[in-house]
């Protein structure tokens, strides 16, 4: 029997004479009519899912900084050469081009996002679908499609990083059931690409996917694996992208700065944000606080979270089982191999998300649409009938938690209950936040240079405005002293008119860095010191509660012309 073949019920089939490999290799289900049906379905419906969140905007603080990033280098500005970041260009550009495309707004990289919840579905699925029955396939999908996404729906490197991951995996299981040099070079390429949009992950892996071909490859032997060929396209692929970014930057005389911007939080970021393995984030430390009765509630509601978490270290144990079984069995099927080189991806960006310093329950979540794959080989594993009883409740918990966690995303934007026309698209938001918006432009010139500090950016952004300093954000803990004295200098030598200043927002850094340096935190900051001696507050602008809160604040030869009660002198 052939390891493609399926039979009439689409139950797993024997990969090889009286062995079952638990989920045998089935069917390449991109030979299916159904399958691409079915695979169009779920492309539909995951982008419908998540269209109450296309216009919804919260202020997450990162939002802003590859919208404006990317607003930048529309501008004629070069990254690393004319403004600050510590992560690789690939998403700035990316955006960059998608706005030259079709317009800068917000909107172009929320309905972006939609798209990317529809591919994560659809890749998800054809993956698992190899090894697993349809149901336990489309099982796969649901962390993505319910929690992941939706969690966090903004537009950041984050889920650009995600998508080229899992365009470089299905690419390389193409690979496997082809040998067909065109789908080395895709591999190679994407791969690139992931590490062009975010460094750690995508070296994470290059790491895993080159393990497990080696591994495939010492097994099979060279030549079955058309090694020439495929060594070439595969090498080319993964140049061009590379040779083609560093060729750029010199280019514009950026190659230097970038080298030092990307080995920054190094030195830095990673020590002052570390934190544990799993490690449940605000705002979800709340739910597990209170009564007995509140946090086991929240105890339940949040277990998606720890679920996710555990994938990654399965899909290692996986891998390492896999792979002494592929050498143990004197033949091997095309599921094993399937196996090895999956998981092989996988536990390389296990060792990725580790090596980050950072591995929290957000961070592997972000992940999900690679790691519910591990989901759907367990479900399926457990098919025996002496798990059928632990499956069936180990099922049901799993869907209704999920399902728990996704409809409580869905009451955020149900908060929105104010639009505004933005410079950058019409948004739904809080009332307190569209006044907020909606008075900062009747007050600012599109293009003007503001100041925005220490940490919004997504106001540049949505307001048309640019900053007055290279950097878009500035955070106590980790950002050094002499970046300060930096933005001070910059501050001071252009004086812009206009200063959005949030006082409270110090009080949030612990729970972003935990372990930041407190004398750093509450140390002497020269960008407030020369706020303090030069500019007055003229109005307390959105809910001081949220971190879309700033005071409006004029130079002091200016005056606040009607915004509202005079604030100054109070600091």
């Amino acid at each position: 029997m052939s390891a493609f073949a399926t039979n009439s019920q689409g139950t797993p089939a024997v990969d090889s004479p009286g062995r079952t490999e638990g989920a045998a290799l089935t069917l390449i289900p991109e030979k299916s009519a159904r399958e691409w049906g079915i695979a169009l379905t779920l492309f539909v419906a995951s982008c419908l899912y998540c269209r109450p969140f296309y216009d919804y905007v919260g202020f997450h603080i990162d939002e802003g900084l590859a919208l404006q990033g990317a607003q930048r280098i529309l501008q004629g500005q070069v990254l690393y050469r004319d403004f600050f970041s510590f992560y690789t260009p690939g998403s700035y550009y990316w955006l960059a081009l998608l706005f030259r495309i079709f317009g800068s707004s917000i909107l172009v990289g929320r309905a972006a996002l939609m798209v990317y919840g529809g591919l994560f579905s659809v890749l998800t699925y054809l993956l698992a679908r190899r090894v697993c029955t349809r149901s336990n396939a489309l099982l796969a999908v649901v962390p993505a499609l319910l929690v992941s996404l939706p969690g966090c729906f903004v537009v950041f490197h984050g889920w650009d990083s995600t998508l080229w991951a899992l365009l470089a995996l299905y690419c390389a299981v193409r690979l496997l059931e082809t040998r067909r040099w065109t789908w080395a070079f895709a591999t190679g390429s994407l791969a690139a690409a992931a590490c062009l949009v975010e460094q750690s992950r995508g070296c994470g892996l290059v790491i895993g996917l080159g393990a497990g071909f080696l591994i495939l490859v010492a097994k099979d032997g060279l030549e079955s694996w058309r090694w020439r060929e495929n060594l070439a396209a595969l090498m080319v692929g993964s140049a061009l992208p590379v040779l083609g970014t560093l060729g750029y930057f010199a280019r514009h005389g950026a190659l230097g700065p970038m080298m030092a911007d990307l080995m920054w939080p190094l030195r830095h970021y990673s020590a002052p944000s570390r934190l544990g393995y799993g490690a449940i984030e605000t705002p979800f430390l709340g739910l597990l606080s209170g009564s007995p009765g509140r946090r086991a509630f929240g105890l339940f509601v949040t277990s998606p979270l720890f679920i996710v978490s555990a994938l990654p270290i399965f899909a290692a144990c996986i891998f390492a089982y896999r792979a002494f079984r592929l050498y143990k069995d004197g033949t091997a099927g095309q599921a094993a191999r399937y196996y090895v080189l999956v998981s092989a991806a996988l536990s390389g960006l296990l060792l990725a998300t580790l090596a980050t310093g950072r591995p929290s329950a957000i961070n592997i979540m972000l992940q999900a649409p690679l790691f519910s794959i591990v989901l759907a080989w367990m479900v399926e594993a457990a098919r025996t009938p002496t798990l059928r009883v632990a499956r069936t409740l180990g099922l049901s918990y799993l869907l209704v938690s999920f399902a728990v966690l996704g409809f409580s995303f869905f009451t955020i934007p149900s908060t929105a209950t104010a639009t505004v026309q933005s410079r950058r698209g019409l948004i739904r938001t809080t009332p307190d936040t569209a006044e907020a918006l909606a008075f900062i432009q009747s007050r600012v010139a599109p293009n003007q240079k503001i100041l925005v500090y220490p940490y919004q950016p997504l106001y540049y952004y949505l307001t048309g405005t640019y900053a007055v300093s290279q950097y878009d954000r500035l955070l106590a803990g980790t950002y050094t002293p002499s970046q300060f004295e930096e933005m001070a200098g910059e501050l001071k030598s252009s004086q812009p008119s206009v200063v959005l200043f949030n006082p409270t927002f110090t009080e949030v850094i612990p729970g972003m860095c935990p372990n930041a340096p407190l004398g750093t935190v509450v140390a002497r900051d020269p960008v407030v010191d020369y706020l303090f001696s030069r500019y007055r507050a003229c109005r307390t602008l959105g809910n001081p509660m949220q971190l879309s809160h700033v005071v409006f604040m004029v130079r002091d030869d200016l005056s606040c012309s009607g915004a509202g009660p005079d604030l100054a002198g109070k600091r």
